[in-house]
């Protein structure tokens, strides 16, 4: 194993540990998030996926990666790409708290953990794993089904607000201004360039494509769970 992997296991037990002490006190310490109720809720939903299965799942997954199976490796990567964007939300969308220095903590170190887990994948190695008759395509036109409508609501919002004036009130029932402003710039900035591109990518068959689908998909799937 690489120094570099070596480091990014290292970072992830940091990242895991950080991760579950936040998330117990977001869970346990009433009053800690200084949001409206709604928001507030959804910030403990977020608290109680990243305790019971984004830490765990991380730790399980560098475990795994260590007896060289691409399918740990994917998993690690992909849990991590979403701590990433979760801890985006709590660091950059809610107001100072008694947790803002363990979000930050583990928004960075999980951001450099993901940078070296990518920058040392095996990604010829894991497109090499996939059957021929993988549905590629199929996988592609679903990363772009996930993609475009999130960025075409975006992009409809935000002109509709440069014309009229007109805030999208219907996101902040559960979420405040800056949040929902966040919510536009990770979204159209980050995640839905990184679906087409993986999308196309894998339409191509090209040997990134693979690791960036599995990647997104896994990240998506952790999120979806906290929402």
């Amino acid at each position: 194993m690489s120094r570099n992997l070596k480091s990014a296991q290292a970072l992830t037990v940091v990242v895991a540990a950080l991760m579950a002490v936040a998330s117990a006190a977001g869970l346990l310490m009433p009053g800690l998030y200084r949001e409206p109720l709604a928001a507030e809720t959804v910030l403990r939903a977020y608290d109680l996926v990243n305790l019971v299965i984004a830490a765990p799942a991380l730790l399980f997954a560098s475990i795994f990666e260590r007896r060289g199976g691409h399918r740990a490796q994917l998993a690690w990567a992909g849990t991590l790409a979403y701590v990433v964007y979760a801890y985006a939300f709590y660091v950059f969308g809610t107001a100072f708290n008694d947790a803002f220095l363990l979000h930050v903590a583990v928004f960075s170190s999980s951001l450099y953990a993901l940078v070296l887990t990518l920058a040392n994948t095996n990604v010829a190695g894991i497109a090499a794993s996939f059957q021929p008759r993988t549905p590629v395509r199929t996988v592609s036109i679903l990363l772009l089904l996930l993609a475009l409508p999130i960025g075409a609501f975006w992009v409809f919002s935000s002109l509709r607000l440069t014309l009229t004036g007109q805030l999208p009130a219907d996101t902040l029932l559960v979420q405040s201004l800056d949040s929902v402003h966040l919510s536009y710039v990770l979204d159209l900035a980050l995640l839905v360039p990184a679906y087409v591109l993986a999308a196309v990518l894998l339409w191509r068959r090209a040997a990134w494509g693979y690791t960036a689908a599995a990647v997104l998909l896994i990240s998506g799937l952790v999120h979806q769970l906290s929402t």
